[in-house]
């Protein structure tokens, strides 16, 4: 699995993890996707354990700013499933809440990682002509209006 990419946004205090690689649905990726670069698996660096502890290293670094981590992609799900576990257990005791942002339907992530080490799940693909700028939710703006986030202790 590689990262494409880390970035802090400070609108939802945000650590951002982007991880490389999405085959599309069917092979077909979302029209008008925002990060097309992040498609190629190939792009970005490996995670391995120096990447990780960079990444921790940044997160302790700016402790006070940081309240979410979010993994976001291309799709996190395309990639390793181990890896990708492994990542959220190391995120996990810097106690900010983890974000996986993913294309597939809740019931279709249960299937594939323990939704219970994540703190919120967003799930639906990005569908251009169902496009919207009032679907806010756990204070999160949402790009269409299929897409929803899913809470732990609230929606599961």
């Amino acid at each position: 699995m590689n990262i494409l990419a880390t970035q802090y946004t400070l609108k939802n205090k945000s650590f951002e993890i982007y991880i490389s690689g999405c085959r599309g649905n069917n092979g077909v990726h979302c029209k008008g996707c925002h990060n097309p670069l992040s498609w190629d698996f190939d792009n970005g660096d490996p995670l391995d354990d120096d990447y990780i502890q960079h990444i921790k290293d940044k997160i302790r670094e700016f402790d006070t700013l940081v309240e979410n981590i979010w993994i976001l992609g291309g799709e996190p799900l395309d990639n390793d499933i181990p890896t990708l576990k492994r990542l959220i257990a190391e995120l996990k005791p810097l106690n900010k809440a983890i974000w996986l942002f993913t294309r597939y339907p809740f019931e279709t992530v249960c299937n594939m990682i323990d939704v219970n080490t994540l703190d919120y799940i967003k799930c639906g693909e990005y569908i251009q002509e169902l496009k919207t700028d009032d679907n806010i939710q756990y204070g999160v703006q949402l790009a269409t209006s299929n897409q929803y986030i899913y809470k732990r202790g609230a929606d599961y």
